[in-house]
């Protein structure tokens, strides 16, 4: 929940309702470019550029530690997917272990903790 004005807060709620977190708006170019904080040291830019019929979306996070990198991008690549799906995209729907486990395989940064994943909740 946000408005798209600079200054103004932005509110996050998990899927089930149960969690909310707050951010504020940083930058706003309508309608290609919305920019906003969350959490302690996160920055996300996201950018839609159009040309003719096609569409192009980018997200860039500033991450405050670079460990929380291959958590982020599978958080991210997950809500993207589920975004994709609902307006008709044929995106396979892919479990979030699954994603987590190929940032890493591709070398993003990993070691913060994940929770349900005992192997990477002692990791700092």
């Amino acid at each position: 929940e946000y408005e798209a004005t600079p200054g103004a807060p932005v509110k996050f709620i998990d899927r089930e309702g149960d969690e909310s977190f707050y951010g504020t708006v940083t930058n706003v170019v309508d309608p290609e470019v919305l920019s906003f904080t969350y959490g302690v040291g996160h920055e996300v830019t996201i950018t839609v550029t159009n040309e003719g019929a096609q569409s192009t979306f980018a997200l860039v996070e500033q991450l405050p530690e670079e460990n929380i990198a291959a958590r982020s991008a599978a958080n991210w690549h997950e809500r993207i997917a589920e975004l994709e799906r609902a307006h008709g995209l044929d995106v396979p729907e892919l479990s979030w272990d699954v994603i987590y486990d190929r940032y890493v395989e591709e070398g993003f940064p990993k070691g913060a903790p994940v929770p349900g994943r005992p192997d990477e909740e002692t990791l700092v």
